[in-house]
């Protein structure tokens, strides 16, 4: 700052009142969420912060905390070139000064501090806008991871439904195929027990009809034997008969 901005100040035999230097922009702070800037990851990459974790009270306590620490370093920069200031004036007031350096060394110490306020406030207010876009992308990222939860929550519950109708139906299945296996093993049961006395049944009829085989073949072996008989006494009396024709012939014809 020149020292022609404060040529105003010193008049004959009477003081102007003294510029105060005022912050040019007073950011609102309290509805920003801490976040560190990540220098090594794009802006849009999706990386969140460690703060974006913490609950909405610690994050309003961190928010309050930031607001606070900036207030009370504008706040400071403020005093002290309310005191430089004073002090300038209460000189001019006076008239105490020794010469001319003093005061120029004040107005460029205040100038200094007002420079530096001013670029300050310029890193802030860049820092704040920074931080500002980063919440926005940060909070459209959000609502879209929200968006696609949801909807996996929904495609989840639906698998988990048809999953469970499934079960039920493998289930009801698993129980008729069992009643169906224990009505044919029950069944085959029965069937191998009937094929048992089948078999023992066949082998009595064969036993039986071995018995009566013998039976049948000695009765026919006997009837064989009295036919045999009676043949050779009927072939005896036929030759006992021509005999007695022929004896009876040769006495007729004697």
């Amino acid at each position: 700052m020149s020292t022609s901005d404060w040529g105003s100040s010193f008049s004959e035999g009477r003081s102007s009142p003294v510029r105060r230097a005022t912050p040019t922009f007073m950011p609102n702070v309290g509805n920003i969420s801490p976040i560190h800037n990540d220098n090594h990851s794009p802006v849009d990459s999706g990386q969140t912060s460690p703060g974006l974790g913490d609950t909405p009270h610690n994050s309003t306590m961190k928010d309050d905390a930031i607001h606070e620490k900036q207030t009370e370093m504008i706040t400071g920069y403020q005093r002290e070139i309310h005191n430089l200031n004073k002090q300038v004036q209460e000189l001019q007031m006076n008239k105490t000064l020794k010469d001319e350096n003093d005061v120029n060394d004040l107005r460029r110490k205040i100038a200094r501090i007002e420079e530096q306020q001013a670029e300050k406030t310029r890193a802030f207010n860049e820092q704040t806008s920074k931080l500002q876009s980063q919440v926005a992308k940060l909070r459209s990222a959000l609502e879209r991871g929200e968006a696609t939860k949801q909807k996996l929550e929904y495609d989840l519950a639906l698998a988990n439904k048809a999953s469970s109708q499934d079960k039920r139906e493998a289930a009801e299945r698993e129980m008729k195929l069992q009643k169906v296996c224990s009505e044919q093993k029950e069944r085959i049961n029965k069937l191998n027990q009937t094929i048992k006395n089948l078999e023992t049944d066949l082998e009595n009829c064969k036993q039986t009809g071995k018995s009566d085989d013998k039976k049948y073949r000695q009765i026919l072996l006997e009837k064989d034997n009295v036919i045999n008989q009676l043949q050779d006494e009927i072939r005896e009396q036929q030759d006992e008969r021509k005999t007695m024709s022929k004896a009876l012939q040769e006495q007729a014809n004697n």
